[in-house]
């Protein structure tokens, strides 16, 4: 399109950078509340993972004051929970617990608490239902099941190789 002078080409050009300038602020306004959004999100995202973290980490992050010297075999009680005739008070065995109920007898207890328990050299508090633990159980009752059905296996082995040598052969017939 033919311009008649450079002020009607001026004009034209304001037009255009005003279209666009409304444009940019109309994205500008979606990205901000994008960006609100996105806080937001991150916001709720790091009390989830603080929640989750309290939730499964509480036992590990277990700390022992000031142990106590009693014998744990010394003490009355069964493989949960034994009396500490020293200090007049429960002792909780968190290791014979499955992770579960120890952290929620942690969270009942308020942290105070008399317990005992196992901690690995990776910092994490041995459980009964300790998957590593599981796994080692099961390969030892496997080998042990081994072992026997191997031994069974010899015995009658050695004992079917004694009866033939012991039994006369039949005379051949001619």
């Amino acid at each position: 399109m033919p311009y008649r002078d450079d002020a009607d080409a001026l004009r034209n050009r304001c037009e255009l950078l005003e279209k666009e300038l409304a444009d940019v602020r109309a994205r500008a306004k979606e990205l901000a509340s994008l960006k609100r959004t996105e806080a937001d999100v991150a916001h709720e995202l790091a009390k989830a993972r603080a929640t989750l973290d309290s939730l499964g980490a509480s036992l590990d992050a277990v700390k022992i004051a000031s142990p106590c010297k009693a014998n744990w075999d010394d003490m009355v009680g069964d493989e949960r929970v034994r009396f500490c005739g020293k200090c007049e008070k429960n002792v909780y065995n968190l290791s014979a617990m499955s992770r579960g109920d120890a952290e929620a007898l942690v969270r009942e207890k308020e942290g105070t608490m008399c317990a005992r328990l196992f901690r690995r050299a990776d910092g994490t508090v041995l459980t009964s239902d300790c998957p590593v633990g599981v796994r080692a159980k099961r390969v030892r009752r496997l080998a042990i099941v081994a072992t026997a059905g191997g031994a069974v296996a010899a015995l009658f082995g050695g004992y079917a190789t004694v009866e033939t040598k012991g039994r006369s052969k039949p005379a051949a017939s001619r």
